[in-house]
């Protein structure tokens, strides 16, 4: 179709903006020949009009001077094409490629010590309390420093810390935990 022949209601192929297709369009508003706005025909939405193909600028010319000739000039266009042969680009046209990080240590990357295993602290923990009465988790008992603990979801733990504010940190198999305790 011609520029002329292009009326609102116009069917037309353009780019979908939510599709992200080449698809039918149908032609909502134009300002005298060039299309403003347009309806996709396959999702139903209204956007802007983008140009179902864009005209590619031609390779980028440049002079090279040969060495023989000295002040001989050629033109010759320049690939920018990082994978084909950069040995006679410029270094501005060369592509940049990023140096290598260091490696690092095997470390965390929060820069802290890594976590002990819940089971080593759970045995460091619970060694020389075998013989220990284990008493049954409530949140309206009171718990003090190695105290065992029978919880129903966790198993037995050992008080490894008592809080302000009715909180104890007991240690389990699956690892720490915090309980609620002496609320009446």
């Amino acid at each position: 179709m011609s520029p002329q022949e292009l009326h609102p209601g116009s069917d037309i192929d353009a780019m979908c903006s939510r599709c992200k297709t080449l698809s039918g369009h149908v032609i909502v508003a134009m300002v005298g020949t060039a299309i403003v706005k347009v309806k996709c025909n396959t999702c139903g939405s209204e956007h802007k009009f983008k140009a179902a193909v864009k005209e590619r600028k031609a390779p980028a010319v440049t002079r090279v001077r040969t060495p023989a000739a000295g002040a001989a000039s050629v033109k010759k266009p320049i690939s920018r094409d990082p994978f084909e042969d950069s040995s006679e680009l410029p270094s501005e046209y060369k592509p940049r490629v990023k140096p290598a990080k260091a490696p690092v240590s095997g470390r965390p990357k929060s820069g802290g010590k890594k976590a002990p295993d819940p089971a080593e602290v759970y045995a460091a923990a619970f060694a020389g309390k075998e013989g220990n009465a284990v008493r049954p988790y409530r949140a309206t008992e009171t718990y003090i420093m190695d105290d065992l603990v029978q919880h129903p979801s966790f198993g037995v733990g050992v008080v490894i810390g008592v809080r302000d504010g009715g909180k104890v940190d007991l240690v389990f198999p699956a690892g720490v935990r915090t309980l609620v305790h002496a609320r009446t």
